[in-house]
């Protein structure tokens, strides 16, 4: 591990940079300072950029918020995007289920303002036909926030989430979760509790639970064919995260860097701890040029 200052003390080992999009370009639903001058001066230097984000919506979607609320330039600065959203359709023909699924929506998929949650799967109606009730529901697409808390690794499964949970094994039907991401950082060093954490309650119980997005190597698989495969030593994944982009960038085979800034400080977003096994190639304090 070495640390650096910014990223142009590294940007000419590679032509290819994933990003993270919280903790990297966003923050509690802010612009990052300085990160839109770096994303234009690395594509002065005429590198790829793509990002790989947990988000449970859609690419086009989450393309359309960025411009809208975040990042006015999104189409000059972003070559390509990639969410845990965009791999539900993946996962569910992996799955071999007849067509179209029938598919229930649990939790608020309206709980970030101007993002769209759901438009990817409803328009796919190839694929997806949305019902009103579990019990009609060949899956469960999980969109679940809980309670805001400051120690999450307290935080304790509530009656009602567990007795759906139940409901579910009883019939065996599959959680589908987008974000595999556990927590979600609200600022002052609150957390809510998201999909992720679901998914792990219901593997415990014996529930198929299937995730999707980073640590997992199925979205780097996408990053890589939409970036036209280039070689992995001339590529790098920029996040804040240990447990999805260091681990994910890792087991992938690339360069990694960790933002000390970001989201959680650069410490497992779960248990806040120190970086262990998890090794990032370079630390910076945020994503600057």
């Amino acid at each position: 591990m070495v640390v650096i200052k910014s990223m142009s003390e590294i940007s000419a080992r590679y032509d290819t940079f994933f990003l993270d999009m919280c903790g990297v370009l966003i923050f509690t639903q802010k612009p990052i300072p300085g990160a839109s001058e770096c994303l234009r001066a690395l594509k002065k230097e005429g590198k790829q950029i793509i990002l790989i984000t947990n988000a449970p919506n859609g690419s086009d979607a989450l393309r359309d918020s960025l411009r809208d609320y975040y990042l006015p330039d999104v189409d000059d600065l972003l070559d390509k995007i990639v969410t845990g959203g965009d791999m539900l359709a993946d996962k569910v023909a992996e799955a071999d289920m007849k067509l179209p699924a029938k598919v229930f929506f649990w939790g608020n998929h309206a709980y970030v303002p101007g993002q769209d949650m759901t438009s990817h799967i409803r328009e796919n109606t190839a694929m997806f036909q949305t019902v009103e009730s579990p019990e009609d529901a060949d899956l469960v697409v999980c969109f679940k926030v809980a309670a805001e808390i400051c120690e999450q690794a307290d935080y304790i499964l509530d009656e009602a989430d567990r007795r759906f949970l139940e409901f579910l094994k009883s019939r065996n039907i599959p959680l589908f979760v987008p974000n595999a991401d556990i927590v979600a950082p609200n600022g002052d060093n609150r957390v809510s509790i998201v999909s992720g954490f679901f998914a792990h309650m219901y593997a415990e119980m014996g529930g198929p639970a299937i995730t999707m997005g980073k640590p997992g190597t199925a979205i780097f698989e996408r990053a890589y064919k939409l970036a036209g495969f280039p070689t992995k030593e001339k590529i790098v994944m920029v996040g804040d995260t240990l447990e999805a982009d260091i681990l994910g960038g890792n087991a992938f085979g690339i360069d990694t860097v960790l933002l000390r800034g970001g989201n959680f400080g650069g410490k497992n977003s779960f248990a806040r701890h120190e970086l262990g096994n998890i090794k990032p190639t370079w630390i910076a304090d945020k994503f600057s040029y």
